[in-house]
């Protein structure tokens, strides 16, 4: 929602330009979509916390980019970030969740997040006129920082978890 005024006012582009900027990210989606079976080594758990912290740092420095090409690397490394993420909360959905839940999870999870993405650009514009385009960049990165951090907390594995979990898989 606030990209195309980000180009035009504060950047001063064309905002035919947002089509190139979409294409970075999608683009980077679709490079690590290829990719995310080499990052299948390392945990979800791992991967949700360090892919949010990466995704946090990168759209918080979006509030701080001075050009359009600045922007599309920085939406380049946010769309590298959102297929491993998406595919390590996957993971763990179809890996704790039993069967027979696996679709009402699956739906309260894509409701979750569809509803979360809607209130944000609905409220996005009203803050970006209160606090500035910039600082939502700012506070949307801090919050996405945040969140990684919780992840991090959360998503841990205590030494006794991980010995049950070895003596499971042998």
């Amino acid at each position: 929602v606030l990209f195309v005024p980000l180009l035009a006012n504060d950047l001063q582009v064309p905002v035919t330009w947002f089509g190139a900027v979409e294409f970075a990210q999608v683009a980077a989606m679709i490079l690590s979509g290829s990719l995310v079976v080499l990052l299948a080594r390392y945990s979800p758990a791992a991967l949700i916390s360090v892919a949010s912290l990466l995704l946090g740092v990168a759209v918080g420095l979006i509030a701080v980019a001075a050009n359009v090409w600045q922007v599309l690397l920085i939406l380049f490394v946010v769309g590298a970030c959102i297929t491993p993420l998406q595919a390590a909360i996957q993971t763990i959905m179809q890996t704790t969740v039993p069967n027979q839940l696996l679709g009402r999870v699956g739906s309260a999870l894509n409701t979750t997040i569809m509803t979360a993405n809607l209130s944000a650009m609905a409220f996005a514009g009203g803050l970006g006129s209160a606090i500035g385009i910039r600082n939502v960049f700012l506070f949307a990165g801090g919050m996405t920082i945040l969140a990684g951090l919780l992840a991090m907390f959360m998503l841990r594995k205590t030494s006794q978890e991980e010995e049950i979990a070895e003596g499971l898989a042998t």
